[in-house]
């Protein structure tokens, strides 16, 4: 019988512990994709610059600026 509560018991402990590594991981995650997300749009805003760039180079009109 003790060593059937104790095995409880250590399940219900190890449950815990591992839904706060679960919950930890997530929001680490979370914060990964935002960041991956953001990194994105600032690459996509150099692409968009470079070619307006390019394109006033070659022609030497200013609306590609």
């Amino acid at each position: 019988m003790v060593a059937w509560l104790t095995f409880s018991l250590g399940s219900v402990v190890l449950a815990l512990v591992s839904w706060h590594q679960l919950s930890t991981r997530m929001s680490y995650g979370r914060q990964v994709a935002a960041t991956r997300d953001e990194l994105h749009q600032v690459y996509q805003s150099l692409l968009n610059l470079e070619t307006g760039e390019r394109g006033y180079v070659i022609t030497g009109d200013k609306k590609f600026l």
